[in-house]
Parts: C-alpha cells; structure tokens; sequence
C-alpha cells in the first residue's frame, strides 16, 4: 500500500541543504531561483526506470529539474549521460531522502515555486502526471498570499 503521507506537507519549504550532484558540484536546492521539480526514483524499482524517458520530455519555462537517486557514482554518470547533462542528478540514500523530504515511496515528485515552497506532490509514472503536478492550480498563489501558513 502507498503511504498518503509521502513527501513534506504542501506549503513546506524545500530544504536549505547542500547536496553535491553528479559533476562533484554543491547544489542548493533553495540557490534555485526557478520553479523545482524534484524526482526521487530508485534504480531498483521498474516503475522508477519507466519514468526516466517520461522525465525527458517535461520541459517548461523557468523550471529546473532535479533527479534524486539512491543510485551509486558509476549509475550517477550513466544517468548524466542519459539526460545529457540537461538536469542536475543527485546520490540520495533513501534513509536521507526519509529524512530530509520524507519520501518513503518511489516513484515521487515534489515541485516547489521560486519562493522554494511545495506547492504540488505525488506518483509520477510519466509525463503527463508531472506536467499536472506542474500545474496544479490553487497552490503557490494561494500560498503566497496567506503568507505559506496552512
């Protein structure tokens, strides 16, 4: 059974921690002045490999998309390489990813405005279920104006 409860509460703050990806590089999620669409997927798991092609085709405006992986350095590059470096690709042990997101369940997405609040989450199994997490209406204005606190 899936746990309802996966992923931080809508109206959360995403973070402010350091991760380093997959150029060795230190990433900020809340440096990112975009709209963030956070993957969390597990090489381990068929539905989590059926999304990585469904991940290449969502390309919006002023969104950066991330990819939480619980995979090893050698999988991190294959990984790079498969998205030719378009997205940025981070090695997440899923006890860090309880910890730091509360994810428990893979296939995940989090998507975060550019005040770095969660405004839509849920399974994603391909492009069309992220592209309506995207766009998930009522969330990030409603939040902005009641100053995030619901």
């Amino acid at each position: 059974m899936k746990n309802v409860e996966n992923g931080q509460k809508i109206g959360e703050l995403i973070p402010d921690k350091a991760y380093i990806n997959q150029h060795n590089a230190t990433l900020n999620l809340r440096a990112i002045r975009k709209r963030k669409v956070l993957f969390f997927i597990s090489l381990h798991c068929v539905r989590c490999i059926d999304l990585l092609p469904e991940i290449k085709k969502v390309r919006e405006p002023n969104t950066e998309i991330l990819l939480f992986s619980s995979a090893d350095q050698e999988d991190l590059q294959e990984l790079a390489h498969f998205f030719q470096q378009k997205i940025s690709i981070v090695s997440l042990s899923r006890e860090q990813a309880k910890l730091d997101f509360q994810v428990y369940d893979y296939p995940f997405c989090v998507v975060a405005d550019t005040s770095h609040c969660i405004y839509s989450k849920g399974a994603a199994y391909n492009a069309v279920d992220v592209m309506e997490l995207i766009h998930h209406r009522g969330g990030s204005k409603f939040l902005k104006m009641f100053g995030k606190r619901i």
